[in-house]
């Protein structure tokens, strides 16, 4: 008995819970006012002026005899076709959805009706459980209790989402239509009833192809169920697609990827209903100066703080209505020698320095063969001019000495995600010959540690968010992480300032200390130039959808794109220097063409940096020969290499061409002295017989270098700034191109970094321009043309 007794009490406990369980539901549904207005969320950038707002406001309810039959007929095809059968539930469907979550142990599987999907939208939240299901199901019976189907299904098509911002059929049709509800054709109809499904996947003007194949599945259903004809099908299928114009913005690439972002957090209906108010990283005069520099460029501009990630502007491509692919972060394309820094990254951290020399001539590697633009070797560089001057060979040599593994770790250590393994495992890693490629915003944090001193930050867009009631919900928080020593990361701003100066990246140069690499693909399909100041680092990527070459490469097209949006992002910015590490040598002049210090006679001199014991100690055994400059050659000619014979007797001998077959074919590094970066300099006249001393006893100072009877060097001036030469920045920039991405007019002058046409691709043969053009990477993966 007294079991019986616990039992029965049992029992009269759970009736009393669910009688108040279904006591709460009948309430909230009584206090239904499925016409009540609602408040979108409102995104602030930086300084908390107004962007956007993440959707409209509620458009006039629409009365089901103002919905076209034809919109009606659709969405109850494709979502309940048992709709005016059910009391709320299939219990079918349910039955299935509850099996499925009881295998699963962890969510309930499809089967919901309208009234059900409406139910979810108004009360519950979006996880799937086995108790939400349940809930669902309560408080559906409860609603059709309430009201008719005719009422339930107006309701329904006036507060459920179809994407790019529109809740209710009013908003949804003049958003993608232009249309009121009831002037809506069968297969406009048939597309909107497609959309709730996915929203943002199907969404006409990010997805044509799958939004025209849901219309198609919609129309089948509908004749299926004998609301229409076949045939009247059929000739839907055949309407072409005509959609409205979006409404675009100043930032509204950026407005997606917040509003993505928040969707993931949040869930929509909170989004665009919820009144939140969201203060963004993104800077509106940054902002318009990207959009601007971008023009009609088919392309991307990203920039971030270097400081902690935030992302300051963000341009995702020349015309949001055209296409709403955001190529500064969905776009992943191969960065030819934009790359190459994470490999010479490797280096130095494995204690090579600035002044190691490489050999820069055509190899055999197992059958890669690699060479330069225009087919022209220097014979033996250091580390920093074949990075300054972007020299496939001498960098293929490099990789293959510090190990592919370590550049891959090297490049996922500074944030990169989308290596492919092992596909990727090659020395083609090095000229940016990636099986898929990298993304603009990933590129841009990961040159961002350069500029930072060594910490990696992962790029953000949102600082708070504030409920409708004005508390604060979410707050960023920087989680800086060290990936590089000090010391090394300012090796490499060290060098690639020199590629601003007077490398492949000087129509990228604003007039205050900043670093960056170019980088040119395959056929110049994509030009790149990413670069950093201090406080900002930016990358702008360009590359046409349609895989048309640009026939310019990152130098002369990507690089004054970069500066003329850095000039006026940065106009009111202080000038920073680049922290100098403690301990480190800077401004050490140094021959390209051995690694040791350059003296009085050496033609071309640059400048380095050492850490602390590493400088050299030797004066390079330059001579001067005003007719016999050092330049580079080209194999089977005539031209003698200077490179190699600039100095008595060369490396190798007196003659040119004598070094070791054993050390080119294939030639990895040859072991010198040590050094780091600045301009080169010029002689305009022969100086005086060099001192025969070849030691310095005593620790280098810079100024004492040179012997003290050696006449006044003149250096090469940088070429001149963005601000200088604007206009021929513009004309470069500004291409001229129809509606199919085809180039009609470019403006190009003096363009050292133009890509030539392969001479060798069927043996494999990766060529590259000095801004880093490969010849012999894969075919870009992904396209861009939605």
């Amino acid at each position: 008995m007294r079991w019986w007794s616990i039992f029965r009490t049992l029992v009269l406990l759970l009736l009393i819970l669910a009688v108040a369980w279904i006591a709460v539901a009948a309430v909230r549904v009584m206090q239904l006012d499925p016409e009540a207005e609602w408040e979108a969320a409102t995104l602030f950038d930086r300084n908390g002026e107004p962007i956007a707002v993440l959707g409209t406001k509620k458009q006039a309810f629409t009365p089901l005899a103002d919905i076209s039959v034809e919109m009606q007929q659709a969405i109850v095809a494709i979502e309940d076709s048992r709709f005016f059968l059910h009391p709320g539930f299939d219990l079918k469907g349910v039955a299935r959805a509850l099996w499925v979550d009881l295998k699963s142990r962890r969510r309930a599987q499809g089967a919901s009706t309208i009234t059900q999907q409406l139910v979810r939208v108004l009360y519950l939240s979006p996880e799937k459980t086995i108790q939400r299901k349940l809930s669902e199901i309560l408080l559906a019976v409860l609603l059709e209790m309430r009201f008719s189907k005719a009422r339930i299904l107006e309701i329904y098509l006036n507060t459920i989402y179809y994407g790019e911002g529109a809740y209710g059929i009013a908003d949804a049709a003049l958003t993608y239509f232009g249309k009121q509800p009831s002037e809506l054709t069968l297969a406009e109809a048939a597309l909107l009833a497609g959309l709730p499904k996915a929203p943002s996947t199907l969404s006409p003007y990010r997805n044509p192809d799958g939004a025209l194949a849901r219309r198609d599945l919609v129309l089948e259903r509908m004749a299926e169920l004998g609301y229409i004809t076949s045939q009247q099908a059929a000739v839907a299928k055949e309407e072409p697609l005509k959609l409205a114009g979006l409404r675009g913005g100043l930032a509204p690439y950026f407005v997606d990827y917040v509003a993505s972002q928040l969707i993931d957090t949040y869930g929509a209906t909170a989004v665009h209903r919820g009144g939140l108010r969201v203060h963004t990283t993104l800077d509106l005069r940054m902002q318009k100066a990207a959009r601007d520099a971008l023009g009609q460029t088919q392309g991307a501009i990203v920039a971030i703080d270097v400081r902690d990630g935030a992302i300051r502007s963000m341009v995702g491509g020349r015309d949001y209505v055209e296409s709403q692919f955001n190529r500064a972060t969905q776009a992943v394309r191969q960065p030819g020698s934009a790359f190459k820094p994470f490999v010479y990254a490797v280096a130095l951290e494995k204690g090579l320095p600035m002044n190691y020399i490489l050999i820069d001539h055509p190899g055999d590697f197992n059958g890669y063969r690699p060479e330069n633009f225009k087919g022209e070797y220097w014979g033996t560089v250091t580390l920093k001019f074949a990075l300054t001057r972007s020299l496939n060979t001498a960098s293929v040599r490099l990789l293959r000495q510090v190990g592919v593994d370590a550049a891959i770790e090297m490049a996922q250590r500074l944030g990169i995600s989308t290596l492919l393994l092992p596909d990727d495992r090659n020395l083609a890693l090095v000229l940016g010959g990636l099986t898929k490629g990298v993304t603009p915003l990933e590129m841009t944090a990961a040159y961002a540690v350069f500029a930072n001193g060594g910490f990696y930050n992962k790029p953000y867009a949102i600082e708070k968010v504030y409920d409708r009631r004005g508390r604060l919900i979410f707050r960023h928080r920087a989680q800086p992480r060290r990936v590089l020593s000090e010391e090394v990361a300012y090796m490499m701003t060290n060098m690639l300032q020199a590629v601003v100066e007077y490398g492949t990246g000087t129509a990228a140069n604003i007039g205050r200390p900043q670093a960056g690499k170019t980088g040119t693909t395959n056929n110049t399909l994509s030009a790149w130039f990413v670069g950093y100041t201090p406080q900002l680092a930016a990358t702008v990527y360009v590359g046409h959808d349609t895989r048309q070459p640009l026939n310019m490469g990152g130098g002369s097209l990507a690089a004054p794109i970069w500066g003329k949006f850095a000039l006026n992002a940065l106009s009111d910015e202080p000038v920073l220097g680049f922290p100098v590490p403690t301990g480190i040598q800077t401004n050490v002049p140094i021959d390209p063409f051995t690694g040791k210090i350059a003296g009085a006679k050496c033609a071309l001199q640059e400048r380095a940096a050492f850490l602390p014991g590493t400088a050299p100690t030797q004066f390079a055994p330059c001579y001067w020969n005003a007719d016999a400059q050092p330049r580079p050659y080209r194999v089977g000619t005539d031209d003698p290499p200077q490179a190699l014979t600039h100095w008595p007797g060369g490396l190798f001998g007196d003659d040119p061409m004598s070094f070791p077959a054993s050390l080119l074919y294939p030639l990895d590094v040859i072991e010198a002295p040590a050094s780091p970066p600045l301009p080169f300099e010029s002689r305009s006249s022969p100086p005086p017989e060099e001192s025969s001393r070849s030691e310095i006893p005593t620790p280098l100072v810079p100024r004492a270098v040179s012997p003290p009877e050696a006449p006044q060097v003149t250096r090469l001036r940088p070429r001149p700034t963005v601000e200088e030469r604007a206009s021929e920045a513009v004309a470069v920039a500004d291409i001229v191109v129809d509606a199919s991405d085809n180039v009609i007019e470019t403006t190009v002058t003096d363009d050292d970094d133009l890509q030539t046409d392969s001479a060798d691709e069927e043996s494999g043969a990766a060529k590259e321009d000095d801004d880093g053009n490969d010849d012999n990477d894969p075919e870009e993966s992904e396209k861009s043309d939605l």
